[in-house]
């Protein structure tokens, strides 16, 4: 039976650059508000270009409504590689659709596209992705598209990092980065009634991500999880952080009663006797 839990990441992302004075405290804090300071300069900028480029949401993406995401990614730290397929189930609301348009990071390269299972023609344009349906699908028809893509995603919304001598890599998708990793529609009015995330990392590696983990499964050298959650969202709530992490569990009582829920807390081994 899955015991409801929920994911606190208690990850303080203060990224590199800390440099040589350890006896001094407020230089480096100083270096990190700095450091803070550009990364949201560079959001800002990046959300700009893509909010002046094209609108908000095409006509093609407006025709469709998304159910769920399924996310099947593999993380490589060496080589800053993330590969993957990533599924969109939806159901057609317009009086007909011929296209699905997902949002995609031109950087990200597409290897190939499927519709419910089946090889389809696709097209890019900017940071637009395009499915070729092989026939028009009516209002209320249910449609999955799967894309296979890969690519160093390293950005203002994914980063690849270390900590201690150890990968760090981690995900801020907030407003519209979530194109920056995983194709989607990209837009905070259609959000997944339901998401599933599946990591495949190195094994002495731990995956944190949105919902109930399902499965922990290691595999020789690799080691996957799944992450599952049944509530609405919007893309850019989708996570990820991957760290050999500590882990730790407290249990949360509702006061007007019902059963505890159990929290499950990640935090960096050098912190956590403090956590």
């Amino acid at each position: 039976m899955l015991r409801a839990t929920a994911t606190v990441l208690l990850t303080c992302l203060l990224l590199p650059v800390l440099a040589a004075a350890a006896d001094d405290p407020l230089a480096d804090i100083r270096q990190a508000l700095a450091h803070r300071g550009e990364e949201a300069a560079a959001k800002a900028r990046l959300a700009k270009r893509w909010v002046t480029e094209r609108p908000a949401l095409t006509p093609e993406q407006d025709a469709y409504d998304v159910h769920h995401y399924d996310l099947a990614l593999e993380l490589d730290p060496v080589n800053e590689v993330l590969s993957g397929t990533v599924t969109t189930a939806a159901t057609v609301t317009a009086p007909s659709l011929d296209r699905v348009v997902l949002d995609l990071d031109r950087g990200m390269l597409v290897s190939a596209c499927r519709v419910d299972g089946l090889p389809a023609a696709f097209s890019r344009a900017a940071d637009l992705l395009t499915v070729d349906l092989p026939a028009p699908r009516p209002a209320g028809a249910a449609v999955s598209v799967s894309v296979d893509y890969q690519g160093d995603p390293a950005g203002s919304y994914f980063g690849w990092s270390s900590r201690n001598g150890h990968p760090m890599i981690w995900t801020l998708s907030e407003p519209f980065g979530a194109r920056e990793w995983w194709p989607c529609k990209d837009v905070n009015t259609d959000k997944a009634d339901s998401v599933d995330v599946r990591v495949t990392v190195p094994s002495y590696l731990i995956v944190a991500s949105n919902g109930l983990l399902i499965s922990d499964v290691t595999d020789g050298a690799s080691r996957s999880f799944h992450w599952r959650t049944r509530y609405a969202m919007a893309t850019y709530l989708v996570s990820l952080a991957v760290h050999p992490f500590s882990e730790f569990s407290t249990w949360y009582a509702p006061l007007g009663g019902g059963d505890p829920m159990e929290i499950q807390h990640y935090v960096f081994a050098d912190q956590f006797a403090e956590a």
